[in-house]
């Protein structure tokens, strides 16, 4: 179902095509030396010059055969419209349930949303540690079901701090360049090839009613095996696959749309797609992919080749974007940019079929990757440090199509508060306040001066992503969390995250019943401002952490010679999952 391996690191291939003109041009070579109609030297010199066009790589291919093919290819697609079209998902009911099936070619589509779960995560030294991870193992293990051999792309989809509000520049350089993500979502896209499974499809019926069926309903088998791991998943229909792939091609915009040689520049966004090298997959090298900030960042972890005789195979595919300019990523990142083909590379990780298995990836064997784990959903926001240079962040609401609803409780003082709040309107948050003490809100209100993404709730059910409920008893409300300040004498209980703020600016945080760890919040005075304090005017956190990034998305200049950063444009809104339309009552 995947194109063909391509082995890494050689300096010589012998492809189909090169052998075969090779031997007509030795044969032609040889006839015209025997006629002496052509010297010995220059006999031996053309076939020379011919091997080395012909076998020999230049930047992964060989030169009288593929890198014309590509030239070809690049000038004969180059003004085909962009983004590209997907055929129309279809629902398809089985007895698990509703699940969208896409027909692509040869290649039945189908995807599965995997949500995360309340967790802290912890980043030090590059490295992250989140309790909401994804075993690449227990995806591998559903790649076989009842004969039918399944391959499974693992996509994340997101980026650091999502545009929307004018806080956003000082937030980026609070986080730099650590592995901590304020916005991303998990899917897991099935592919069944309807050629290579045909006779066990038939076995079940018409290959045309039958294909699609087998295809759902192991979707839902993938979901049910998730969640006996406890890990939050639901398949998608068929308005929701047409919504990832919209969601995953939203940087195309419909209008001014180029491919380039090496990049795809759609208005202000320049999108380049990287192939990158499985085996460091095993040294923590997603974390590094994630850590370079760029307007959104998109990874592909392929898995194909499950129930051959060879072992399944993994591949990597990552995807910047980019204003303004194409940006290089830092030498480390260790990526590869397949030049002419970014059309094909923009299809390769989309929920497409036949399509998206055009570009031809390295691959490795799953034994050598085996104990990765991915990193399901957002980091979310940072709430302080547990010790020098350890970061911690979580997400307070649930950003995936089918959240779960989350409620908070909140004991702490009014600059915490507002805090909180504000870093969650920055990395994404719809925040909807609920109080009969404006005085408290109005400072930091006008500040972000944005009513789409921070306002107070009045008449009316106006759908939220966090809902503060600051001295009023909570109500239903359409929201996906509430987040529930108390009063030193309110009772609580019964919440998935309690946060409660001690003498010195310590917060013990505690997710449902497990025991409270201790966190120093983190000020900056950038942040001060927008909060409406001055910096002196509150007690300082015994621990600080620097928030001079030490990596950028130029790279080249040291962070001292950097220049400050300017005053913040509001960017266009994002697009983001829908927000939850069912009622929370808690």
């Amino acid at each position: 179902m995947a194109g063909p391996r391509r082995a890494r690191g050689r300096w010589i291939r012998v492809p189909m095509v090169s052998a075969l003109v090779y031997g007509v041009a030795v044969w032609v070579t040889v006839a015209f030396a025997l006629n002496k109609a052509l010297p010995v030297w220059a006999a031996v010199t053309i076939l020379v010059a011919a091997a080395i066009a012909l076998f020999i790589p230049i930047r992964g291919r060989v030169l009288l055969v593929e890198w014309f093919a590509v030239v070809w290819s690049f000038l004969r697609q180059r003004r085909r419209p962009l983004p590209p079209e997907l055929p129309t998902a279809t629902d398809i009911n089985v007895i698990s349930g509703n699940a969208g099936v896409r027909w692509d070619g040869k290649t039945l589509v189908a995807a599965v949303e995997v949500g995360p779960q309340l967790a802290i995560t912890t980043e030090a030294g590059g490295r992250t540690v989140s309790g909401s991870e994804l075993p690449l193992s227990l995806v591998v293990s559903l790649m076989t079901q009842y004969g039918l051999n399944i391959d499974i792309d693992v996509i994340e989809a997101g980026c650091h701090v999502p545009p929307g509000t004018a806080y956003r520049t000082v937030y980026s350089q609070f986080v730099g360049p650590r592995h901590l993500v304020g916005e991303r979502r998990t899917w897991l896209v099935l592919r069944l090839n309807s050629f290579d499974n045909l006779d066990r499809i038939i076995e079940r019926g018409p290959s045309r009613t039958a294909g699609p069926k087998a295809l759902a309903a192991a979707a839902h088998r993938v979901v049910q095996r998730l969640q006996q791991d406890q890990i939050p998943a639901h398949a998608l229909s068929a308005e929701d696959l047409d919504a990832m792939g919209d969601v995953l091609l939203a940087p195309v915009g419909p209008v001014d749309n180029q491919e380039k040689w090496s990049y795809i520049r759609s208005g202000p966004n320049f999108i380049t797609t990287y192939v990158g090298n499985p085996e460091l997959l095993a040294q923590g090298q997603l974390d590094r992919w994630w850590s370079w900030r760029t307007e959104e960042t998109m990874t592909v972890i392929r898995l194909t080749g499950a129930g051959g005789g060879a072992e399944v195979q993994v591949g990597v595919l990552i995807r910047y974007v980019h204003h303004g300019k194409a940006y290089k990523p830092l030498a480390e990142a260790k990526l590869a940019r397949p030049t002419g083909i970014q059309r094909q590379m923009l299809d390769a990780a989309i929920p497409a079929g036949d399509r998206s298995l055009q570009a031809t990836l390295p691959t490795i064997a799953f034994s050598a990757v085996e104990d990765v784990r991915v990193p399901i959903g957002p980091s979310g926001q940072i709430i302080g440090q547990l010790d020098e240079g350890t970061l911690a962040a979580v997400p307070l609401w649930d950003q995936s199509g089918s959240p779960k609803r989350r409620r908070i409780d909140a004991r702490v003082g009014v600059e915490v508060a507002r805090q909180l709040v504000l870093r969650a309107v920055v990395t994404g948050a719809v925040v909807a306040i609920h109080t009969d003490d404006r005085q408290r809100w109005d400072g930091l209100v006008a500040t972000v001066n944005d009513d789409q993404r921070l306002f107070y709730a009045t008449a009316g059910a106006r759908t939220s992503d966090v809902a503060v409920f600051d001295g009023r008893t909570v109500t239903t409300v359409p929201t996906r969390t509430v987040l529930r300040l108390l009063g030193p004498d309110t009772v609580g209980g019964g919440a998935d995250m309690t946060i409660v703020e001690g003498p010195g600016q310590v917060l013990e945080v505690a997710i449902g019943s497990a025991e409270p760890i201790t966190v120093w919040t983190i000020r900056t005075r950038e942040e001060d401002r927008y909060l409406g304090l001055g910096h002196n005017d509150i007690p300082q956190p015994r621990r600080v952490v620097s928030t001079a990034p030490v990596l950028s998305r130029t790279g080249r200049r040291s962070a001292a010679a950097a220049p400050a950063p300017s005053a913040a444009v509001p960017a266009p809104a994002r697009r983001r999952a829908p927000v939850a339309q069912s009622l929370l009552n808690i």
